[in-house]
């Protein structure tokens, strides 16, 4: 995570995909059956403190989580006092859940659930599903049989004796499902299957490469049903076929998605395959040696008759999704679901509570890549910094094939604030430039703490004030024009003060950090002094510069920290 930019970024990443795939509708909605909803796997039987629930697998998200509306109506409720969710979680997108009973098939579990904060969704908003199991949570079956004939996701024992047949390719590690796709330019493509969508995804230039060829192709309305990722901006139409690598598809609703590159590590993003898209294949995923066997069907249907406006009939799609289901000898990995509690538990330092979690999830799967991350956090803080830099080392070396570009971001990002903390300055900019080359199109994070790393080792100016004038008119643009000089102190305070009520406290610990370091670069240690406290006295304990600046405060009064 980015200490300080959001909480438990890889669940509030997947968590806002989850958003866009499921948007909160604004009038009543049917219950959620998957007969009428063309998204989401649902489990066959599922309870919440006895209640029955609807439970929906979502491979396209790496995290398990309830709306907010859902969990009120079912009793949920947070598991930290409102005074401490004012002090530590008030600007988290989401919080953490008392343990629930929660019964999935054969499995019950005692768990903590994320439900999803006020950034994310209204509080009241009840959405169609009760809760969501994300891919990780069942990737511990050795085969899984996503069988279009029964339209059921079942475990397997053994993998089919035709098995030789069906075209294999590789899975790619990750935190939502996703294979590896040779494409035509000779490169290595990452596909993704996501389940929570309707629409199959292309990146947005083979998409527009696809309009020009298919100009009479009909365009589809938007429905609930069919959004995914960034769909509300696009546009959607209906393929006689789609050809992602060496799968094709036959009349697939397809439109542009973009957003997907940060979720991989490596390799090129080539498409996302949806829900209905399985209702023209069959799948079988070996997890233990890390293969994907596809087995394609003949031509599903003919495209609908358009209308005299060109659109397609809405009242009478093509095909219908009809309803897939989780068969209930799906085991689901109880170790994922510890790690997003410990995480939880670290933001709101109840630091006990997250090492038992992470203790447990170690004993129950000691190969889970995320288990890397997960301590990395909890060593960063918890106050020890040098292991802190250890564990991001371990997480970035040996965990980075099950991580996405997101997490790898942040390990280079925290290894960075531990690396500073401990006074390798040096180390910290090299950390920091690693991850602009992981996401190179989107470092609004990374520079401005590279600006104060390249004033404090002397280096010479780059082309910082450059790029932050090309940036909108923001906060953050606001931060860049401070430390470029192109605003003083003064504006930059009242700036801090501005904007939305909800993220003023979190302005505010950012603007007395940044104050303070241009303090102590430019000589004046008592006004350093002051900022820096001020800094702390704002108590956003999970924030970059919180951890920054009671660095500096210790520095500046005693011994450097270790």
């Amino acid at each position: 995570m980015k200490a300080g930019r959001l909480f438990l970024l890889t669940g509030l990443a997947m968590g806002w995909v989850v958003l866009e795939i499921f948007p909160a509708c604004s009038t009543p909605q049917p219950k959620y059956s998957p007969e009428n909803w063309g998204v989401g796997i649902a489990f066959q039987h599922a309870t919440l403190n006895g209640q029955p629930i609807d439970v929906l697998l979502d491979t396209g998200t790496g995290f398990s989580n309830m709306p907010p509306g859902n969990a009120k109506r079912l009793g949920v409720t947070s598991a930290y006092s409102s005074d401490k969710m004012d002090a530590q979680v008030a600007q988290m997108a989401l919080w953490l859940s008392k343990p629930v009973e929660l019964k999935i098939g054969e499995q019950t579990f005692s768990v903590q659930l994320p439900v999803m904060g006020p950034e994310l969704s209204p509080p009241d908003k009840e959405w169609f599903f009760d809760c969501l199991i994300g891919w990780p949570q069942v990737q511990g079956n050795d085969y899984l049989f996503f069988d279009s004939n029964t339209h059921i996701l079942r475990a397997l024992d053994k993998l089919p004796p035709d098995i030789s047949t069906w075209l294999r390719l590789k899975i790619h590690p990750n935190r939502v499902l996703a294979v590896d796709v040779p494409l035509p330019d000779g490169q290595t493509g990452t596909l993704a299957i996501d389940t929570g969508t309707g629409v199959v995804g292309l990146p947005v230039k083979q998409y527009q490469e696809w309009k020009s060829a298919h100009q009479s192709a009909q365009n589809w309305p938007l429905t609930h049903d069919m959004l995914g990722d960034d769909q509300s901006k696009s546009e959607m139409a209906m393929a006689d076929k789609v050809t992602i690598g060496p799968l094709a598809l036959n009349n697939v609703m397809i439109g542009s998605v973009s957003g997907w590159e940060e979720y991989f590590v490596d390799g090129k993003f080539a498409g996302r395959l949806s829900r209905p898209a399985l209702d023209r294949l069959d799948l079988i995923l070996d997890n233990k040696d890390g293969d994907a066997y596809f087995r394609t069907k003949t031509p599903f249907g003919a495209p609908p008759a358009a209308n005299p406006n060109g659109a397609a009939n809405a009242a009478n799609p093509p095909n219908p999704p009809r309803g897939w289901y989780v068969a209930d000898n799906v085991r689901i990995g109880l170790d994922g679901i510890l790690l997003s509690q410990a995480e939880f538990k670290i933001f709101a330092q109840d630091f006990v509570g997250a090492k038992a979690d992470l203790d447990r999830a170690r004993l129950l799967n000691p190969q889970n890549p995320h288990a890397y991350f997960s301590q990395a956090l909890f060593a960063l803080y918890s106050g020890d910094w040098a292991s802190a830099e250890a564990a991001f080392t371990q997480a970035v070396t040996i965990g980075i094939g099950g991580l996405q570009n997101g997490q790898i971001v942040n390990c280079y990002f925290n290894r960075a604030v531990a690396r500073q903390i401990l006074g390798n300055f040096a180390g910290a900019w090299d950390d920091f430039a690693e991850a602009t080359k992981v996401r190179p199109l989107d470092a609004k994070d990374e520079l401005p703490f590279m600006e104060i790393l390249r004033r404090r080792l002397n280096r010479p100016a780059d082309d910082f004030a450059q790029v932050v004038a090309g940036w909108a008119d923001d906060w953050t643009k606001s931060k860049g024009q401070f430390l470029a000089g192109s605003l003083n102190e003064p504006d930059f305070l009242a700036q801090a003060a501005k904007g939305d009520p909800g993220k003023i406290r979190e302005q505010q610990s950012q603007v007395y950090y940044f104050v303070g370091m241009m303090r102590l670069l430019d000589g004046d240690k008592p006004g350093a002094k002051k900022f820096f406290q001020k800094c702390l006295d704002v108590d956003i304990k999970y924030s970059t510069e919180y951890l920054l600046a009671r660095a500096e405060l210790s520095r500046l009064n005693g011994p450097a920290p270790k």
